[in-house]
């Protein structure tokens, strides 16, 4: 998932094994979730909050992302949820995340730094985490927000495929 103002840094260590450091700074929207689940009982504690695969938004400008966006989020407390959302892109890589969020105490405070739990594809090895901010702000996280802005840093060590030795 390369965007233009993407950056690439080498290394010396890296450069010996032929490998670089793929370091990304990306700014991106989605919407509020698309489906609930919810438990019986006053609490709602267990409320499954799912967000169908849609398409992301560039967070500053509103245009479209060519990137899905979907997930889910387990509300375990009156205020927060444990999450798990996943973006793949056109050609079908991958990046997962995975974290907690809770209900922020203004709209210019994050939800929550969730990690970069992995990838597939070109993105196979990624680490990195996304600072989370929900807006508006309801009376949990995820009840009224009907829109979620992502900050993220991510990195990857991509290296060039080494010929086998023949014996």
């Amino acid at each position: 998932m390369v965007f233009q103002d993407d950056q690439v840094f080498t290394d010396d260590i890296l450069e010996d094994e032929d490998c670089e450091l793929f370091v990304a700074a990306e700014a991106f929207s989605f919407g509020g979730y698309s489906a609930n689940v919810t438990v019986e009982g006053a609490t709602g504690i267990g409320t499954q909050y799912i967000w169908e695969p849609d398409y992301m938004r560039d967070r500053n400008t509103e245009d479209l992302i060519d990137a899905i966006f979907s997930g889910y989020c387990i509300l375990t407390s009156s205020l927060s949820g444990y999450c798990h959302f996943v973006i793949v892109n056109n050609v079908g890589d991958q990046i997962t995340m995975a974290g907690t969020l809770t209900t922020p105490a203004s709209n210019v405070s994050p939800a929550g730094t969730i990690a970069i739990t992995g990838g597939t594809g070109a993105m196979a090895g990624v680490i990195g985490e996304a600072e989370i901010f929900a807006n508006p702000i309801g009376s949990n996280v995820f009840e009224l927000a009907t829109r979620f802005d992502v900050d993220v840093v991510l990195g990857v060590i991509v290296c060039k495929p080494q010929a086998l030795p023949v014996y």
